[in-house]
């Protein structure tokens, strides 16, 4: 009896040792890892990066479990420089991350936002309205207001040239205003994706996407909203989604299959894009111009508002305020700081840079002297026409005439 005692005490003095020996190893090794990480750190006040961590870059494919612990350890490793250039910290957290997929990259990108004080280095400084600082937690849900059809709505057109950002536009205006927006267009690809309204072209829908001029149109707009990029980026963007659209590949992840040099390996089909059926520039001028003669000449158009697609993008918090009193409704910070949080949407076409992304401009001599010249005479007309909430002053309606002169251009639509 007293043998199997000692022996039962032996046993149990042996399982706490190794339990401290266990704990005392772990303890070494993390003291160890701390150690490791703070010597990746430079913590001079002139300094800001953190410096190339001791483990290689994990590369696509790697095991999930690897790829949380290499995300833990870089949020680990940022956290010390938070304090003192959040931005730089975001920043280096997703550049460093080129190896790694774009979705990944993204996901890793929204996990720095959310760690306190990271601000978002493309986006808007106020997308930190977005987070709760101190729980990390979105502070909206993507529904900013609960949409539906509605009832007797004046027919606006949401008139663009093809890839300025007309459907962006369509979310962006949804989210506000708790409207659908239609089309004279039927995407099933755009339905399934939430667009309830895209073919309505009825009274039951805030705006509908067209882009085509008045003069095509079986719809007799009263009022419209004009967005307008500058016209080398809409070009290069339509391109690519023709070119996309051709392939069979997703629209809206048309930038991550596209190959480099796209512009180079499919000259003449670039060629014709611009010089071909429709003369591209000529039409980008006369969409437009058409639309803006037909409102200061008191024709058809009743109202007319202009929205630029870089002004969006730059500062899409006073966008929403032209766009909500156009429409003449009033919407709470509460709606525009939530519209803005979800500003993306489903169909906003990414624009990733590719690292051995090789592309040059596509733009021959020629195709920029003639873009550029209806350009500038476009840019005169919204530069010295447009008040400050984007609408036109009618009895302002000589500025194209003079817009004209002024550049010695006679290939306006009136």
């Amino acid at each position: 009896m007293f043998v199997r005692c000692y022996m039962k005490c032996n046993l149990c003095l042996l399982i706490i040792w190794l339990c401290c020996l266990v704990t005392t190893v772990t303890f070494l090794g993390d003291l160890k890892f701390f150690f490791n990480l703070e010597s990746t750190m430079d913590t001079s006040s002139n300094e800001h990066e953190v410096k190339n961590p001791s483990t290689p870059l994990p590369k696509y494919g790697m095991a999930k479990s690897q790829y949380n612990n290499y995300v833990l350890n870089k949020k680990i490793g940022i956290q010390n420089i938070l304090d003192r250039n959040p931005s730089i910290a975001g920043k280096k957290l997703f550049d460093e991350l080129d190896e790694i997929n774009n979705e990944e990259r993204s996901n890793l990108y929204e996990t720095a936002l959310l760690m306190k004080k990271v601000e978002a280095f493309t986006v808007p400084q106020d997308t930190m309205k977005c987070y709760n600082l101190t729980t990390g937690e979105f502070r909206f849900s993507n529904v900013c207001r609960k949409v539906e059809f509605g009832w007797f709505q004046p027919l606006t057109a949401l008139a663009s040239y093809p890839g300025s950002g007309n459907t962006w536009t369509r979310h962006l205006i949804e989210q506000l205003t708790g409207v659908y927006t239609g089309s004279i267009y039927d995407a099933n690809a755009l339905k399934r994706g939430g667009f309830m309204g895209e073919s309505r072209r009825d009274n039951s829908v805030i705006v509908i996407k067209t882009h085509e001029s008045p003069a095509k149109s079986n719809i007799s707009f009263t009022r419209a909203v004009l967005i307008i990029r500058n016209p080398f980026e809409a070009m290069m963007s339509e391109f690519k989604r023709e070119y996309m659209q051709e392939h069979g590949q997703i629209d809206s992840l048309a930038a991550t299959y596209l190959p480099d040099n796209l512009f180079t390996k499919y000259k003449s089909q670039w060629e014709f894009f611009f010089y071909g059926k429709q003369w591209a520039a000529n039409y980008w001028y006369n969409f437009y111009a058409t639309y803006i003669q037909l409102f200061l000449n008191g024709r058809t158009i009743e109202d007319l508002l202009v929205i630029k697609y870089e002004d969006m993008k730059t500062n899409l918090e006073r966008e929403l305020r032209k766009l909500a009193k156009f429409f003449k409704i009033d919407v709470s910070d509460n709606v525009v700081n939530c519209v803005v949080c979800n500003a993306e949407g489903n169909f906003h076409r990414k624009h990733y840079k590719r690292k051995h992304d090789t592309e040059t401009d596509p733009f021959d001599d020629g195709m920029k002297a003639q873009l550029n010249k209806y350009k500038d005479v476009m840019d005169c007309i919204l530069d010295n026409g447009l008040n400050e909430d984007g609408t036109f002053s009618r009895n302002n309606h000589t500025i194209m005439e003079l817009c004209s002169y002024k550049h010695d251009f006679a290939g306006a639509a009136f």
